[in-house]
């Protein structure tokens, strides 16, 4: 979850022992393993630049702390990462697998699970017929992008044409169209929405569909 919301040689750092700490602390080791364990992981961050390092395994969840910067987790699934400049994300996953992201001024979000994401506009056609569905929705800096992943029943080339032909009905504009060594290529000019579709038959067939606004 981390590493996709984290920036810079610190907060990387920070994030190289966090999935093991994870399993250490909810595995229910005793103390003194537990002990061992976040001396050890305190050590590989320092060594890779992170400064004086503080790891947590208590609780259920795990802090790491860090010179510029630290990481909480919650046995909830819950997380809060604070840089040094003090901007702080919080996040939560869910039982889906999925995750949320948000800064603590509400300008950047970042949500991902499986499914169409609910902000899905109205007034572009829906990318059904997918199976393994994972959509996105991001928002930063007042550019916002969703987009929607998923396997089609026959050829990434053959959906998405079909699903070329439901935006041009509503009157979007083609800017682009390419195909070729099994990928394939279109975007979309709407009055309120860009709209881009990337396929992939290179093995099992990939189809991804994402809109954004068009005046941003």
């Amino acid at each position: 979850m981390q590493t996709a919301v984290t920036t810079g040689p610190i907060r990387r750092s920070m994030i190289v022992g966090a999935s093991a700490a994870l399993l250490i602390a909810l595995g229910g080791c005793g103390k003194a393993a537990e002990k061992i364990a976040e001396r050890g992981l305190e050590e590989a961050i320092e060594n890779e630049g992170g400064g004086d390092v503080d790891i947590d395994l208590g609780g259920g969840g795990f802090n790491i702390e860090t010179d510029e910067g630290s990481i909480r987790v919650g046995e909830d699934g819950s997380f809060v990462i604070e840089g040094e400049d003090g901007q702080v994300i919080t996040g939560d996953s869910d039982d889906g697998g999925g995750f949320n992201l948000q800064t603590d001024d509400g300008e950047n979000v970042f949500r991902a699970g499986d499914g169409i994401p609910d902000e899905w506009p109205s007034d572009v056609p829906r990318p059904d017929g997918l199976s393994t569905v994972q959509g996105t929705y991001s928002s930063s800096g007042g550019f916002v992008q969703i987009t929607v992943v998923g396997t089609p029943s026959g050829t990434a080339a053959d959906y998405l044409a079909s699903y070329a032909a439901s935006v041009e009905a509503l009157g979007y504009e083609r800017t682009s169209y390419f195909e070729g060594n099994g990928n394939t290529q279109y975007s979309f000019e709407g009055p309120t929405w860009l709209v881009t579709l990337f396929g992939n038959d290179n093995g099992a067939p990939t189809a991804t569909v994402g809109v954004s606004p068009a005046d941003q």
